[in-house]
């Protein structure tokens, strides 16, 4: 999807500003009123339109990566929106500060019965605002933090997220107060609010806080904004807080994305080595389904892609993805994974392959977790990873390694490796150690179910 946002921005701009555009011009020459179907029609479409653009990358996702029989595109959909074991401690204490800032700005006098701020909060959420986060906090998001930072992607989106909205200014029924600046200035703090709520949480916890803050403007009688102020103040302070710990992954995407172009000549002298992990892996039935996560450039790939039809390469770096599709054309199927939030449902592979990552991994007990979670019952784990030598030439390329970004996490003896797995609840079915210019620990493991 290299690019692919760029259309989904210019297509959702046009589109949305057609609706609005008509919709004003057709009020300012009294044709129809604001809540007539045409008037309603016009504005719920544009206000729609961020969503669909959305929905229609995703789908497209689905049938190059994804699709079969066994999962349905409104299961993968609604995955995506749900996100898999999130915490909702961030969102509930987004939702409290919001909720006292609404109070202390208006005293919580409502000009609305609760029936009809209930009935506005959930039209809000899905049909006319929070419905934009599977684009703006979705699609989007996750391609700009391939190649920005968390806070650097919530900043052009928020930019982005106000200049959006331009041309309901000029429609008088929809009731902005506020000037235009000081509006594209609240979608960026909100925009960063919301980056690491969706980030720490979900899509659709953006959508339901997104919902919460168009239905406190709209029911409450805001007499000071004093209280939202100081809501908006403490909340991205505390976004800011948190994101720190989000730094280190955007930080590496950049990383393999910039090593994407050099990595095959690097990677190639180890061609003998894989060509011998690859015939181990071949000793496994063709018909089971297999997920190789850190994939690179698709060396290992090489001797796997034609034994098994069932296999799906992924890799973090999206530079990565695309030197691979290069490779080997339309005949495969891959897809944008981080190995640390693997996003898959339970029980899916009967094979997981992770080559050369885990030593490389500043908290790998994650990455075993979550692909514990989506093997089989059955399945099978494949980790061959470089091993310590304490030699001269592994010091000088882990120095020339940590200079570009890379830093080894876990320099593991093969010994070490092994109790690695052992340690956290994986029975070792297979170990051997592969020569290559630097020694491989190749492990097949099966995780160790609770009776």
């Amino acid at each position: 999807m290299k690019k692919s946002w760029i259309k989904e921005i210019v297509l959702t701009f046009v589109i949305s500003w057609i609706c609005f555009g008509s919709v004003g011009i057709l009020l300012s020459k009294n044709i129809v009123d604001f809540d007539s179907y045409l008037g309603k029609g016009l504005f719920l479409l544009g206000g729609m339109t961020p969503s669909f653009m959305a929905i229609y990358s995703l789908y497209g996702d689905y049938r190059r990566n994804v699709g079969d029989e066994k999962k349905t595109f409104l299961k993968y959909f609604l995955s995506y929106i749900f996100g898999k074991n999130r915490s909702w401690t961030f969102f509930f204490l987004c939702s409290f500060l919001l909720i006292l800032g609404f109070g202390l700005s208006s005293g919580f006098h409502f000009k609305l019965p609760f029936g009809q701020i209930l009935l506005f909060f959930i039209g809000s959420t899905f049909l006319f605002g929070g419905n934009e986060e599977i684009l703006w906090r979705g699609t989007l998001l996750d391609s700009f933090l391939r190649r920005f930072s968390w806070f650097s992607t919530a900043i052009i989106i928020g930019v982005i997220w106000g200049f959006w909205h331009l041309p309901l200014f000029y429609i008088p029924e929809i009731g902005y107060e506020i000037p235009f600046f000081f509006f594209v200035l609240s979608t960026i703090v909100i925009g960063v609010i919301l980056t690491v709520l969706k980030i720490k949480g979900s899509i659709f916890q953006c959508m339901l806080f997104h919902g919460l803050l168009n239905t406190g403007f709209m029911s409450l009688e805001i007499s000071s904004p004093i209280g939202i102020i100081l809501a908006q103040v403490l909340l991205i302070s505390i976004s800011i807080y948190l994101g720190k710990n989000l730094k280190r992954k955007s930080s590496q995407t950049q990383i393999w994305d910039r090593v994407a172009g050099i990595y095959d000549y690097f990677v190639n002298k180890e061609r003998p080595a894989y060509e011998k992990i690859g015939s181990f892996i071949r000793e496994y039935p063709s018909d089971v389904k297999v997920l190789e996560l850190c994939s690179g450039t698709g060396l290992l790939t090489e001797f796997l892609l034609e034994y098994f039809p069932d296999y799906l390469v992924s890799d973090f770096s999206e530079d990565m993805l695309m030197k691979l599709k290069d490779k080997f054309g339309g005949e495969i199927s891959y897809k944008t994974i981080d190995c640390m939030d693997i996003i898959v449902e339970d029980n899916t592979y009967d094979l997981v392959i992770m080559a050369n990552a885990l030593h490389i991994l500043p908290n790998p007990e994650k990455a075993l977790e979550e692909v514990g979670r989506i093997l089989k019952p059955e399945g099978i784990f494949i980790a061959p990873t470089f091993l310590r030598e304490d030699s001269l030439k592994e010091r000088l390329q882990n120095y020339g390694l940590k200079m570009a970004g890379i830093q080894t996490h876990h320099p593991w003896t093969y010994e070490e490796y092994q109790n690695y797995f052992l340690g956290h609840s994986w029975e070792i079915l297979r170990a051997e150690k592969i020569k290559g210019s630097f020694p491989i620990g190749y492990v097949e493991c099966k995780k160790r179910r609770k009776k």
